[in-house]
């Protein structure tokens, strides 16, 4: 909403784009009974609406020209489709690592809301933003009366040092555990695999170990293989509850990039122009590529299904 003062001050500096507290109180103030974000757009094109600074400026045309670019795709985007796209345009991903702790935690959580929005997608007649928004809201609310009986839900790091009677370890698939983003070092499937004796060791009397065979993941549909670590517990330590045996299925190796694009190729991004691919990996939302722009001297992260890159000759 234009006047929806709260969250341009939430949303304006993520990424950072130099305007400080200070600033952004003048732009308040300079705004008055205008809505604030009409206020923004002329201010981006009429310089003497503000006294902002060139690079102050440049932050503020990059914020505008990002919720119009959202405005108008949002009719055409389905509602996980437009969380992605918000993700991407923003640059939201390379915010996050700014704080590495927490960089994949928080990745992760992206991942969760674009899946959930999908699966609500799916369940609903006329699926809308607002309608899911409300959806979250009301979830949230519920979540906040801790009085009454409830299971506690929580990350494998954040359990680190608790133990509860009743523990269900869940997502105990390749690519979630261990993580997509461990599978190329071995020394970063080591640390999963420690990871995972952590949350299992946290059960003082029950421990359940969850498998799923299919989920949303990061956005779409997908068929999940079990994790090597169940493969790696003694038989007769388990108790197998499901209806089918689980086997652990190694992948096939992929043979030089993942797939797409070649180290080296030159791409055509609709807002950034060309540029030069410099990796190509799988990230947790899917492929991924670092990207070399000349014309502008930068480098980007582009996960390759939402940038919707094309090959140059």
């Amino acid at each position: 909403s234009d006047t929806d003062l709260i969250s341009f001050l939430r949303t304006i500096n993520l990424p950072k784009r130099g305007l400080g507290a200070v600033t952004l109180e003048k732009l308040v103030e300079a705004a008055g009974q205008e809505p604030i974000f009409s206020f923004c757009e002329n201010a981006v094109s009429y310089s003497d609406k503000t006294s902002l600074t060139a690079k102050q400026k440049g932050g503020l045309e990059n914020y505008v020209r990002l919720i119009r670019s959202l405005r108008q795709a949002r009719p055409h985007l389905k509602v996980h489709e437009l969380i992605s796209k918000t993700i991407e345009e923003s640059r939201y991903l390379q915010y996050l690592q700014e704080d590495p702790e927490t960089t994949q935690d928080r990745k992760e959580n992206l991942n969760e809301l674009i899946g959930k929005a999908a699966e609500w997608e799916d369940e609903q007649e006329h699926p809308t933003l607002v309608q899911f928004l409300e959806e979250l809201s009301l979830r949230t609310s519920a979540e906040e009366q801790s009085h009454l009986p409830s299971v506690k839900l929580m990350t494998l790091h954040n359990s680190k040092g608790l133990e509860f009677s009743l523990v269900f370890l869940v997502g105990l698939e390749e690519e979630l555990l261990p993580h997509a983003n461990s599978l190329s070092e071995p020394m970063q499937v080591e640390e999963e695999r420690r990871l995972c004796y952590v949350g299992m060791t946290r059960a003082k009397r029950f421990l359940y170990l969850c498998a799923a065979s299919y989920r949303y993941l990061w956005g779409s549909p997908r068929l999940m293989r079990p994790s090597r670590f169940l493969k790696e517990i003694p038989s007769h330590y388990l108790h197998n509850l499901s209806q089918t045996a689980v086997r652990y299925q190694p992948a096939q190796e992929p043979s030089g990039d993942p797939e797409g694009f070649s180290l080296g190729d030159t791409v055509l991004h609709k807002e950034f122009g060309r540029g030069i691919i410099k990796k190509a990996y799988h990230s947790s939302f899917g492929l991924t590529y670092d990207v070399h722009f000349p014309e502008t001297a930068t480098n980007r992260t582009l996960v390759a299904k939402f940038a919707k890159l094309q090959l140059c000759d």
